[in-house]
């Protein structure tokens, strides 16, 4: 699914508790919530988001860059 850009939100405008969608590695576009933050020494951004998802195997947590995080 193509994401127009004026959906994509810079990282900085997302918080902890926020509702947002998250793209897993099956190219599945599916409900989360951020639950915590991880600045990356090897990205020029330098924050990726943690979040609490569920997907198809049940509740999962995991760490997403802003390609792969949309507002809901």
């Amino acid at each position: 699914m193509e994401v127009p850009s004026k959906n994509i939100q810079p990282m900085k405008d997302l918080v902890l508790n926020q509702t947002v969608q998250v793209r897993i590695r099956a190219n599945v576009w599916v409900m989360g919530i951020i639950v915590g933050f991880l600045e990356c020494i090897n990205r020029i951004t330098g924050m990726v988001y943690q979040v609490e998802y569920s997907g198809p195997m049940g509740p999962a947590r995991s760490y997403f860059g802003p390609e792969d995080v949309r507002l809901s």
